[in-house]
């Protein structure tokens, strides 16, 4: 089979056009890498402070506590609120 040069450039132009739009006929991945997420410090609970610290009740009385905690980061939360702690007797509470 002969081709005329005027078809012998389109045929140029049409398969240098095609691989112009696919990449270059080049197999490359133009997907983006995702950023990794980074990973948050490990925060740990280093101590606990519960006010009030001395009670003394009746017998049947009771306490709210607030318990405090105390992070690694430095950071506070409550970690109990509105809840009463009680003992059936006096020498458990001791």
């Amino acid at each position: 089979m002969t081709l005329s040069a005027s078809r012998r450039a389109l045929l140029t132009s049409m398969l240098s056009l095609g691989l112009v739009a696919c990449g270059g006929g080049r197999d490359k991945d133009t997907t983006p890498t995702p950023t990794p997420t980074p990973t948050p410090p490990t925060v740990t609970l280093t101590s606990m402070a519960v006010s009030p610290a001395t009670v003394t009740l009746v017998p049947g009385g009771t306490q709210t506590f607030a318990v405090v905690g105390t992070y690694s980061n430095g950071t506070t939360a409550t970690l109990t609120s509105g809840i009463t702690w009680s003992a059936a007797t006096g020498a458990a509470a001791t």
